[in-house]
């Protein structure tokens, strides 16, 4: 199943692609304007060497500049190094997965099978943007396809119906959903809506509208980050709107799924009727809109985890 996800962010909605086993899933829908995916071989001997050195502070050795300076560019080799790392992290993940499915299954009686669901919070951006927005590799600063579509996978052998939904949904639809598999009929209260039925029969959920927010930044790195983010997928067309400088931006996902070309001043109609629904839902909403500074006393180290991980500024 597809879902889409608010990038380091509280309200959000991502999309997915479930099936009930487990699969490697991308996290975006186009690929880097440069540089070559690595071989597992590749990934699996740069995560061993990492894996080996346990003291090394991997945020610092890893992790590429995310923001850029005006005129300044990401190389290609860059990018190929940045692509063998990344592969790397989710190999650990995939191997670290395992290891939690393994031990579930274990601690299961015989004939029982454990109720195992896989989700993301984010993609990540790996040169895609860094040309039109000086962005070159993170998540939390854009709402494009490669950081908000992310897999949702449930596996539950022996109850459920292996599937592929191919109708995008969204993240806050998991809450729902989980607490109707487990405990049908509570009654949790929550934004979201049940999609038990497409987990366990494999039918297509009916199709309705995702709402995406970018977190809010304390320190502007750029101009367009002074404002709130907002994206509206509805059916194969996405609307991008910022309160900074940036003008909306809509996208027919259908046709180009990489949302390489703004349909706004094409089709201004839908676009001024999607903007006005995006301006409904956050009235809505209004509390959550304001950056909140929160006093940290974190080490060193910790802070730069925490900033190369979008999580602070």
């Amino acid at each position: 199943m597809q879902a889409r996800s608010s990038p380091a962010s509280t309200n959000g909605s991502p999309a997915a692609r479930w099936p009930a086993v487990a699969q490697r899933a991308t996290a975006g829908s186009s690929g880097p304007t440069s540089g070559s995916r690595t071989s597992p071989t590749t990934a699996a001997a740069l995560l061993e060497q990492l894996g080996a050195a346990p003291d090394v502070d991997r945020t610092e050795a890893v992790d590429p500049p995310r923001f850029l300076g005006p005129g300044d560019r990401v190389g290609d080799a860059t990018i190929a190094a940045a692509l063998t790392r990344y592969d790397a992290e989710i190999l650990a993940a995939d191997r670290a997965v395992r290891a939690i499915i393994d031990s579930a299954v274990a601690a299961e009686p015989v004939g029982e099978a454990p109720l195992v669901i896989i989700v993301s919070d984010h993609g990540e951006a790996l040169g895609e943007r860094q040309a039109s927005h000086r962005v070159a590799f993170g998540h939390g600063a854009l709402l494009y396809e490669e950081v908000v579509r992310v897999p949702w996978i449930v596996a539950w052998p022996g109850r459920l119906r292996p599937a592929v939904i191919d109708t995008p949904v969204s993240l806050v639809d998991l809450a729902a959903t989980v607490m109707d598999l487990v405990d049908p009929g509570a009654g949790f209260e929550t934004e979201g809506r049940s999609l038990v039925a497409s987990v366990r029969e494999g039918v297509e959920p009916a199709p309705a509208p995702i709402y995406v927010e970018r977190r809010l930044f304390s320190s502007y790195p750029l101009d367009y980050l002074r404002g709130t983010e907002i994206a509206l997928v509805d059916g194969p067309w996405k609307l991008i709107v910022n309160d900074g400088r940036r003008s909306p931006e809509l996208y027919d996902l259908a046709a180009d799924p990489g949302e390489r070309r703004d349909l706004a001043g094409e089709h201004p109609q839908r676009a001024s009727a999607m903007r006005r629904r995006v301006e409904g839902w956050r009235r809505e909403r209004p509390l959550g809109r304001a950056a909140r500074t929160v006093p940290v006393n974190r080490r060193a180290g910790e802070l730069r985890a925490l900033r190369a991980l979008g999580y602070i500024d």
